[in-house]
């Protein structure tokens, strides 16, 4: 078979193995948030708390609202493409089989096949870190390059966590990259970096206006997460009369409940603009003060722990039968949909009850994944290329990154760990192939 056929028709199998819970589930999965995803895309208007990036890109990939089965086929074509560049990169030359292979055990005993399934924005938090990585590696032809560029441009701008958590690791690469990149040319990463770093940046432009708006929201709700905005509350309140203090002693439950059910302090006076000065206000008096912002550290600390080990599938997948916000919008934009949405798993038998199994073995892979991995560099019965180094260091501080920003700034939620964990079964992966493949003279000490 000719060598370009091969490659697309890997490709082309690694996207529909990538789409095997939406295809379970007779549509693409949903989650609260995919309903101001596709409002946002299809009237071209930016969200009042999210970038309007992925809205767009659904509406493109949908190819104009034709149907959502194109948006998630394309978002499997893109990882399956990352996938099959880096198992390249790092064995050497393509290995279509052992791509089709990579690609097929990602999608069946890891989260990688529910995060491409999914209608928001998450996926692009693994594709921003491969492509950065690729990019590091440096062994793509311009082309290739230039779409990665692209590519990572797209996935920083899709949500506004990505800034900060894109710009907090290339500036870290940048001040490590002398010991951390050694073995690849200095110049060229350096120069590779501050593109990317530029390119994070420019974002801005995208996402100034929504994070200006949400950030006070995203912080108080945070405070509220880690115990700490009642008793800041007690002692703020007894000095500044704000118009939350008549709501301290029946605060929500937790940050979900406190920033979009309609009972939460914020929308009961006023919603998110009008509590804007009040919370920043807060937020500043309660940070300023050393016990509190001690207190805070040391909890987000504890919470970063517990996001690293939380990366189940499901959470935000509920039902959103006739009605619902999902659903109203489905039947909207996407009308000749509606009914297929509706007749999902999602919206009739459920699927969390399903999911307890498939969690195990999730849970399961990326535990040996680490033993392989943690094996390999102390042990050190390897010695792989420069790199898959390169790519499991980026692949190691996103994970840590994504878990302290996530924990920090939001919550804990499997969701947040699902969309990257993935990577590490990637790297155990590439890691054993590439002893395999790789010649005696090179793996061998």
């Amino acid at each position: 078979m000719h060598i370009k056929a091969q490659y697309y028709i890997t490709l082309a199998a690694g996207a529909i193995m990538l789409m095997i819970p939406a295809l379970i589930n007779g549509y693409p999965l949903v989650n609260s948030d995919t309903s101001t995803y596709i409002s946002s895309g299809f009237t071209a208007s930016t969200p009042w708390d999210r970038p309007i990036t992925y809205g767009v890109l659904l509406y493109i990939l949908s190819l104009g609202g034709t149907s959502m089965w194109f948006a998630v086929a394309m978002q499997g074509y893109i990882i399956s493409w990352l996938v099959t560049l880096s198992v390249k990169n790092i064995t050497g030359k393509d290995h279509y089989v052992l791509s089709f292979v990579t690609l097929l055990l990602l999608s069946t005993i890891t989260s990688l096949s529910w995060v491409t399934s999914e209608l928001i924005a998450d996926m692009y938090t693994g594709v921003m870190l491969l492509c950065m990585a690729l990019l590091l590696i440096g062994k793509e032809t311009k082309s290739n390059r230039t779409l990665l560029y692209i590519l990572f441009f797209v996935s920083v701008a899709t949500h506004t966590s990505h800034l900060v958590y894109g710009t907090a690791l290339l500036v870290l690469l940048l001040l490590t990259h002398h010991k951390l990149f050694r073995h690849l040319p200095v110049r060229k990463t350096r120069n590779s970096l501050l593109i990317m770093l530029a390119l994070s940046l420019s974002t801005i432009g995208i996402m100034g206006a929504c994070m200006a708006k949400t950030k006070q929201m995203f912080m108080m709700g945070s405070l509220l997460d880690k115990g700490i905005l009642k008793p800041a509350l007690d002692d703020l309140c007894a000095d500044t009369t704000y118009n939350i203090c008549k709501y301290k002693d029946n605060l929500p439950a937790d940050v979900n409940e406190f920033l979009w059910e309609d009972t939460s302090p914020m929308q009961q006076e006023g919603g998110w603009r009008a509590t804007q000065p009040e919370y920043r206000h807060i937020i500043n008096s309660i940070l300023s003060k050393p016990g509190y912002l001690w207190m805070y550290t040391k909890i987000s600390a504890s919470y970063t722990f517990s996001q690293l080990v939380c990366f189940n599938i499901g959470d935000g997948n509920t039902g959103f039968p006739n009605g619902s916000n999902v659903s109203n919008t489905i039947a909207q934009y996407l009308p000749h949909e509606s009914r297929s949405f509706l007749n999902s798993r999602q919206n009739t038998t459920g699927i969390k009850q399903y999911l307890s199994v498939p969690n195990a073995i999730i849970s399961i892979v990326t535990g040996l994944s680490v033993l392989l991995l943690g094996g390999l560099l102390y042990f050190k019965r390897a010695v792989l290329p420069p790199a898959f180094y390169v790519l499991l260091a980026i692949v190691v501080l996103g994970i840590l990154i994504n878990a302290w920003s996530c924990a920090t700034f939001s919550q804990v939620n499997g969701r947040y760990g699902c969309r990257v964990m993935w990577l590490l079964p990637l790297m155990a992966i590439i890691a054993s192939a590439a002893m395999y493949f790789l010649p005696q003279k090179v793996k061998s000490k």
